[in-house]
Order: C-alpha cells, then sequence, then structure tokens
C-alpha cells in the first residue's frame, strides 16, 4: 500500500470507482428493410399460388403471338405484282390477316398460307404496289376476313413456365444459465434480446435477396451449397441495360420505361442506390412545383411522372442495392412469398445454457421478364 501526500485526485486515487454507464445499447449501424416495406413479404395471392409451401414454386407465363416477322423473298425488290412471300416463320400468320412491309405505304391481304408461303393480294385497300426490301420487316396490321368463309387455322401460344427455389434463413440462439441470470446494462432480457437482434438481421438478409440472390437447388451434403433463391439478376434478362462507368442521363431512363411500356408493363416502382436518387433530383430539378419557405433546403423527388403513361412511379433509395444500380419494377408481377415465416424456437437443452434458433424460410417471384429493366454500371461520381 502506497503512501501518498497532498490532494487526492482522481487521476493518482486507486479507490474503486463507480463508472457512469448507460442503461441502453445504441445499435450503431442502420437497418434497412426498404425493398420488404415496398414489396411485402406474403404474396401468395397475387401469383394465385396453390400447394404451398414448398421448396420449388413455379408461375405459368404466356404471351400473346408475335405480330411481326422477317421476309425473305428476293423478288420483292424487284417486283410490284409478285403475289407469293416467303417468310420466316409462316406459323405466325393466318389468312385475312392484312400485312405491312417495313413502314411502306402498300398493303398486302394474305389470301392463302403454305408452310412458309404466304400467297397474297398486293396493293389491299387501294395503296399504291411498289418494291420492298427483300427481307423486309413483315408486320401483322388485322385481320380481314371474307364472308362466309369456312375457319382456318390460326397462330395460339402455349404458357411457359418459369419457377425459383425457396431460401431458408438461420440464426441459433445459445446464451449460457449465468449470462441470463445476472444482471445487465441496457438489456432487460439476454435471450429475448438476443431473438429480437436476430429477427432484424436475418430481416435485413431476406432484403438483399432481390439483389444478390442466386437461383440454387442445393444439396443435403451441401456440394452444391445451400438452396437459395434467384434475384432481380436472374429473371431481367431483355431490359438488362450496361452503361460501362458512363454518365447517368435522364434519357437512359426514358429509354427503358418506353421499353417496358412497349411490352405492356406499367413500371409503378423504381429502386435504387443514393447516386440514382442524386441523378433524379438533377434531371428534374426544374420541373416541381415548390411551396416558399425560407427555412428548408434542398428537395427530395419521390416520385417521377411516366412519360408515356401519365401514371407515377414511385422512387425508392435502398441501402443494400449495389451502388450503380437501379431496378424499375411493374409490382404486379414481383414479390416475395412466405413459405414459413421468421419464428424462435427452443431446441434441446445442451449443457448449462439455452438453447434455441431462429429461422424461417421465403421465396421470391420476378415474373413476365419484359415488364422490368435493369440500369446497371452508371458512373456514381459524375
Amino acid at each position: 500500500m502506497a503512501t501518498e501526500s497532498g490532494m487526492q485526485d482522481t487521476y493518482y486515487n486507486t479507490y474503486i470507482q463507480k463508472t457512469m454507464i448507460t442503461d441502453r445499447i445504441i445499435r450503431a449501424d442502420p437497418y434497412d428493410i426498404a425493398t420488404i416495406t415496398a414489396l411485402g413479404l406474403d404474396n401468395s395471392s397475387k401469383f394465385a399460388f396453390v400447394n404451398t409451401p414448398g421448396r420449388t414454386y413455379t408461375w405459368l407465363e404466356d404471351a400473346y403471338p408475335a405480330i411481326t416477322d422477317t421476309a425473305a423473298e428476293t423478288a420483292l425488290s424487284t417486283e410490284t405484282a409478285h403475289t407469293t412471300i416467303t417468310v420466316t416463320d409462316g406459323s405466325l400468320f393466318h389468312v385475312g390477316d392484312v400485312l405491312q412491309f417495313d413502314s411502306d405505304a402498300e398493303y398486302v391481304w394474305v389470301a392463302s398460307i403454305s408452310t412458309d408461303t404466304l400467297t397474297v393480294v398486293r396493293g389491299f385497300g387501294s395503296t399504291n404496289t411498289a418494291t420492298h426490301l427483300s427481307q423486309a420487316t413483315v408486320k401483322i396490321r388485322y385481320n380481314a376476313r371474307l364472308e362466309g368463309a369456312d375457319t382456318s387455322v390460326s397462330p395460339w401460344t402455349e404458357p411457359s413456365t418459369n419457377y425459383n427455389y425457396s431460401t431458408i434463413l438461420h440464426k441459433d440462439v445459445k446464451v449460457s444459465r449465468d449470462d441470463v441470470l445476472f444482471p445487465v446494462y441496457g438489456v432487460a432480457n439476454l435471450k429475448e434480446r438476443t431473438i429480437d437482434m436476430n429477427m432484424d438481421i436475418l430481416m435485413e438478409q431476406l432484403n438483399r435477396v432481390p439483389f444478390y440472390g442466386k437461383r440454387v437447388v442445393g444439396t443435403t451434403a451441401g456440394t452444391a451449397g445451400g438452396r437459395s433463391s434467384g434475384g432481380f439478376g436472374t429473371f431481367i434478362t431483355t431490359n438488362a441495360t450496361g452503361l460501362s462507368s458512363a454518365t447517368l442521363l435522364r434519357s437512359h431512363i426514358d429509354t427503358e420505361l418506353l421499353q417496358i411500356y412497349n411490352a405492356g408493363g406499367k413500371t409503378d416502382l423504381i429502386i435504387c442506390d443514393a447516386w440514382f436518387q442524386k441523378k433524379i433530383n438533377d434531371f428534374y430539378e426544374g420541373f416541381v412545383e415548390t411551396v416558399r419557405s425560407e427555412s428548408i433546403g434542398g428537395m427530395m423527388i419521390k416520385q417521377l411522372m411516366h412519360p408515356i403513361t401519365g401514371k407515377l412511379i414511385n422512387v425508392m433509395v435502398d441501402l443494400h442495392c449495389p451502388a450503380g444500380y437501379a431496378y424499375l419494377l411493374d409490382t404486379r408481377y414481383v414479390g416475395y412469398i412466405t413459405i414459413d415465416p421468421f419464428f424462435y424456437e427452443e431446441l434441446a437443452k445442451t449443457g448449462d445454457s439455452m438453447n434455441g434458433e431462429t429461422v424461417g424460410e421465403y421465396g421470391f417471384v420476378c415474373a413476365y421478364n419484359k415488364a422490368h429493366s435493369i440500369i446497371s454500371g452508371y458512373s456514381t461520381s459524375a
């Protein structure tokens, strides 16, 4: 024991001092499940799923017959009276179809079909006969049948199937008896707090599945890894535009919206990174109505007016969205499905501890590929 003289102070006093400590634990990392909030977790009714739950879930997709084909007829470029036209796929055509080549003025009428050869009436509807490109695009405008004509073969489509797998998400809860028994600052019940925190962590992981998910069936042995749901990248392949670090322009957004519209989709949600939101603010800053205020600066545009349909599109930043990515979605065809909602269950006791797990199983659906788009690879600094 040392002997000291003079003033006693906290720097040298070796008495055990009481420490001032908060009785609240602050979680420093941000918690964000914006995509789950926007899409919802239980969309089984939207997709009319039956026989759930299941590790594999399948949906049916159909499309209307194509209305364009390509000619393969050299005589088209030299003869205005040529009446037999070879096309790539004659099954797309129907007796009575009214056709147009590219955007040329002449219309022709289909009188008969033999495999991929159409016999046509030139100059239909008093249009002027003309030569056309030998490989012109043949556009089916409409069907005009003869009165009293017998029925004839017409094109039809067969539904296709698409599918995804469910994802099981899990975290264990294992706390010693003493750790539960002894009082802890900021924690009323350590076990319950662990369960709650696990649930939050798993929800955030589930929120990241649309952005990063890979469609993998998995195996019991684990040789192929665990079972996993595919995300946006698995299904959105037609309208997927990479900008190779180019500056994002408003025209890029409008082009994707037009492609989606032409395919029959109706974009109503854009999920994006923070840079995309910043660029949208820049693009449309001069096209907003404001109420004057001397105490507020800045703006955030959360809805866009669709340039074609006039409908509003919600814009949402997700903390987990990859940098340089934006997803233009028709929410009628996208969403999570719940196979088994997150829950906690007690497991067999082992040793002097409480033992349990938090677990849940969910799927993800992104149907109708052409109704969505991905813009990726844009610069996040320019």
